[in-house]
């Protein structure tokens, strides 16, 4: 919903001074920076003040559709503004939940890839063992391939 259709939802009773100081302190700092809702504001407080001016009773019918609309609407105002308080208080309880969740995944994941640790020094120690059977590796490959050449003169 658009700020302008919220402030449409807040006007008439911020008119009639039945709006709460939240939906006041809205429609006030949405007025400042919107000219379209302060030419509606205007509009509506002259017709209020030609309304106001009428000398003629409303039929009791319509007075009475007319405060019946009212208060559904102002109803509606009331479980909306309640239906917000609520998501807000379920948001937050949720949002630690989902942080925790996310939280306890990655402890997890990290626990699952946790490999043995080897400590820096016997590394090293199996690293300079293995250097030095290098050369004696390459020997061996070369006595073998000696060898092969000379069983091949043998035969």
């Amino acid at each position: 919903m658009s700020g302008c259709e919220r402030m449409n939802e807040l006007l008439g009773a911020w008119l009639d001074g039945a709006a709460t100081a939240e939906e006041a302190g809205a429609v006030g700092a949405h007025l400042a920076s919107c000219a379209a809702c302060r030419a509606q504001v205007r509009w509506l407080k002259a017709l209020k003040a030609g309304v106001g001016a009428c000398d003629v009773e409303m039929p009791a019918r319509l007075k009475a559709s007319l405060l019946a609309r009212a208060r559904a609407a102002d109803r509606r105002r009331a479980l909306r503004r309640r239906l917000r308080e609520a998501a807000a208080a379920l948001h937050r309880p949720l949002a630690v939940l989902g942080l925790a969740a996310a939280f306890a995944a990655v402890l997890l994941v990290l626990r699952a890839r946790r490999v043995d640790t080897i400590p820096v020094s016997e590394m090293l120690a199996a690293h300079d063992s293995y250097a030095l059977t290098l050369p004696l590796a390459n020997q061996e490959e070369d006595l073998s391939g000696l060898t092969d050449a000379l069983d091949g003169e043998r035969l």
